[in-house]
């Protein structure tokens, strides 16, 4: 251990790195992407069916960052409650501040957990559903309004 760092920590600064590198090639990604907010809004079918294609393109990256980020997230509270427990001298000085320090770190990364999965889970079932599923023809011939409906939901 030099200077205070063990590994976990040397991991977790990495983890939260890639991460945020994955996160800026997601959002280089989605820059290059021709988005029309007036398209969008007025739910143009066509327009749609590109932007579901654009968001297939980018699915798995978006899987990974998520993953990564679950894991640097529930890494980086691990430590913050190592510190707090240290700082705290096991304990015996400012037990309130110290246990308020690790229920901020541990909701924090509970939190940032429960939100990811549950982003990750519906973006991959919205996809199952638009690969599986006739979106095109609903009332009508090539109505497209399940399309349209999905983009609600």
């Amino acid at each position: 251990m030099a200077f205070g760092f063990d590994n976990s920590s040397i991991v977790s600064a990495l983890l939260l790195f890639l991460t945020n590198v994955i996160k800026i090639r997601i959002a280089y990604k989605t820059n290059r992407f021709d988005f029309r907010t007036s398209r969008w809004e007025k739910l143009e079918p066509d327009y749609l069916d590109t932007f579901w294609e654009f968001r297939d393109d980018i699915r798995n990256l978006y899987t990974v960052h998520a993953v990564l980020n679950i894991f640097s997230w529930i890494l980086f509270s691990t430590l913050i409650v190592r510190a707090a427990w240290i700082l705290s001298l096991g304990g015996k000085f400012k037990p309130g501040l110290h246990t308020a320090m690790v229920i901020i770190a541990a909701g924090g990364g509970w939190l940032e957990m429960v939100a990811k999965l549950l982003i990750v889970g519906r973006e991959q079932i919205s996809r199952f559903m638009y690969a599986h599923f006739n979106f095109q023809e609903w009332i009508v011939t090539n109505d497209k309004v399940g399309i349209r409906a999905l983009e609600i939901c």
